[in-house]
């Protein structure tokens, strides 16, 4: 079960294709000096602007290209070194909506303002579940099952791609296994408080692959189970990836793969498998 979610999730990361931006790499007066990487092809007239974080800076436009390099001349603004160039106008493109360059520019916009304020949302989830526990005289049973989960999330940056992520919601760990003469049963419903460390790792475009880590809190809210003496609150330490896909400059469709663990202690071992999907609004 565990591939098939890891297979999911590699197919939603592999649909993230478009590039970081061009980077300058010298500034000189009112010209700059731009890296080209594999697969760049900025043409003479090409008009950029100039990023950092996912602000404008300024605008250039390319008046010379030379194998891995290009010449772009300061129209407006200013460049830094190590900014980054974003598409904004192709030569010979008219002022359309409807132009390559214009769809390309407004896709930039969106991935940009992904790095800019808070985002509130909610997600969707199923969980796959598997415990191991021993009882009184040392024997190990195996229990497993699905559960689902609706939580509230924000989303916050801090800096370039780095940001947090903090939800509060419900999460379900239904179990099921079999001892000698009896069957077992474990149906928890807790109520949840998460932080996680977030890094996305694209600019300007509108699939935004990331990983993240972090922990949660589990209150058991209602609990009932004949294989566990003891339900406390626990601490569940999550780690995962995803995607986020920009529908605008205020709103995102996320969705992301995680694997949760409960400590472990001398007689119960729980693991999650877990699958989350959701919208992210702009605050």
């Amino acid at each position: 079960m565990f591939t098939r979610y890891a297979a999911v999730l590699l197919s939603i990361l592999c649909m993230a294709a478009e590039a970081q931006a061009l980077r300058v790499s010298q500034v000189k007066g009112d010209q700059a000096l731009v890296s080209l990487e594999d697969g760049d092809s900025p043409n003479e007239g090409d008009q950029y602007f100039v990023m950092i974080n996912g602000k404008k800076l300024g605008l250039v436009q390319i008046t010379k290209v030379k194998g891995k390099r290009a010449i772009a001349k300061l129209k407006k603004g200013r460049a830094d070194v190590g900014s980054e160039l974003s598409l904004a106008r192709a030569a010979g493109s008219g002022g359309g909506g409807s132009s390559q360059a214009s769809r390309g520019t407004k896709r930039s916009r969106r991935g940009d303002s992904m790095l800019n304020g808070m985002y509130i949302g909610g997600l969707l989830g199923i969980n796959s579940a598997s415990q191991t526990v021993k009882d009184v005289s040392g024997a190990t049973y195996s229990m497993s099952g699905m559960g689902f989960s609706a939580k509230g999330f924000g989303d916050m940056n801090i800096s370039g791609g780095l940001g947090v992520i903090g939800r509060f919601g419900l999460e379900q760990l239904s179990l099921k296994g079999t001892a000698p003469g009896k069957d077992l049963n474990t149906s928890i419903m807790y109520v949840t408080g998460d932080l996680l460390l977030r890094y996305q790792f694209m600019q300007g475009a509108s699939f935004v692959p990331f990983v993240a880590g972090g922990m949660g809190i589990h209150f058991p809210m209602s609990k009932s189970s004949n294989a566990l003496q003891d339900i406390p609150t626990m601490t569940v330490f999550f780690f995962g990836a995803g995607v986020n896909y920009s529908m605008s400059d205020s709103m995102y469709l996320t969705a992301m793969g995680e694997y949760g663990m409960f400590p472990p202690s001398n007689d119960v071992a729980t693991t999650l498998i877990l699958v989350r999907g959701g919208l992210g609004y702009r605050f």
